[in-house]
């Protein structure tokens, strides 16, 4: 019987395949007492079994050294991957923080410039003060 649309995922020893359905699909194979659900027992990865029998505890056991040693080769790896990112993302939110904190530092300083400026432009009948100097050597002031 063909069957298709299925997914597939390994709880412990147990990889549990489940069909899908499709519109208008005649499954034949319901016919026969099969299941929708299957278990493949993967504990020995040289005889994979069918079974009815799921057990939740059961634990996939440890393999041979030389799958532990790419394993370890692999993590070790994957450590060094994990440092490469964080110190990526570190000095990328460093640098976001650097760069808003120039731009509206930067922001303010113009604000203030522009509004000392309106405020010294805008005041036409506004006499200056006169200084010491102006006022001992006895300069008309008035234009």
């Amino acid at each position: 019987m063909k069957r298709f649309d299925h997914t597939a995922n390994v709880i412990g020893r147990y990889m549990v395949i489940a069909f899908g359905s499709g519109f208008g699909l005649n499954f034949n194979y319901r016919k026969n007492g099969e299941s929708d659900v299957l278990l493949l027992d993967i504990g020995n990865s040289s005889n994979y079994i069918w079974t009815n029998n799921f057990d939740p505890n059961a634990v996939i056991p440890p393999q041979s050294s030389s799958t532990s040693d790419s394993t370890q080769s692999d993590n070790n790896s994957n450590n060094k991957n994990n440092t490469g990112i964080i110190v990526g993302v570190v000095v990328g939110v460093l640098g976001i923080i650097i760069i808003t904190s120039l731009s509206i530092f930067f922001f303010i300083k113009r604000r203030k410039n522009l509004l000392h400026e309106k405020a010294t432009s805008d005041g036409e009948n506004v006499m200056p003060i006169p200084s010491d100097l102006e006022l001992s050597s006895g300069r008309n002031l008035v234009k």
